[in-house]
């Protein structure tokens, strides 16, 4: 490369390396120094060394009376890639907000089970309150009829049935009836009569 083509080179360089100061850090127009000069509190030290490097470079080059192509070190193009990634990248670690401390991680906590009746009182009888159970009304499932059925066949009693199905115990009787292990006349009255 002869020296005017180096010459160029290093003014472009030079040149494109102060835009971005303008551009990311509002620096003033006037060159290199002038912009670290302003920028001196705000850039990294190893920015501001790395910069006045390429500002030195340049105006050896704009005085080219003295200027030599060995005054250009070989890794220029290096130095001003790095300068003109990390401009921007300074820049943005300058504009962002500060890191928010971690959440901290809330206690695991026991899932509460819903009461066991959780429908609401129907009606009240001398100041008692009636309701019905949870699954009351419900559409029974394969899974619970089996259940109920594998039960039954234990020897289960109806009320405990009605509890662990949280049903009402008509309504197991009922459902054992459809499934083919009780007959109508089979039903008991709970609490059974006393003999």
């Amino acid at each position: 490369m002869d020296t005017n083509e180096l010459i160029g080179k290093v003014i472009t360089r030079s040149h494109n390396i102060e835009k971005l100061l303008q551009k990311h850090y509002s620096a003033p127009k006037g060159g290199l120094f002038a912009a670290i000069k302003s920028l001196a509190d705000t850039l990294p030290a190893i920015l501001i060394r790395s910069i006045r490097i390429v500002g030195v470079i340049r105006n050896d080059a704009a005085h080219p009376d003295g200027f030599k192509s060995d005054s250009v070190p070989p890794d220029f193009d290096r130095l001003c890639n790095e300068i003109e990634l990390l401009i921007p990248y300074f820049a943005s670690l300058q504009h962002t907000k500060p890191a928010q401390p971690p959440k901290q991680p809330k206690p695991p906590t026991e899932k509460q089970q819903p009461p066991a009746a959780s429908a609401k009182p129907i009606h009240t009888t001398n100041g008692v309150a009636i309701s019905f159970p949870a699954n009351h009304g419900k559409s029974w499932t394969q899974e619970e009829d089996k259940m109920l059925v594998n039960a039954f066949d234990e020897q289960v009693s109806i009320p405990e049935l009605a509890k662990a199905h949280q049903r009402g115990i008509g309504g197991v009787q009922n459902r054992l009836t459809k499934l083919g292990r009780l007959t109508a006349d089979q039903y008991i009255t709970y609490p059974p009569a006393s003999e």
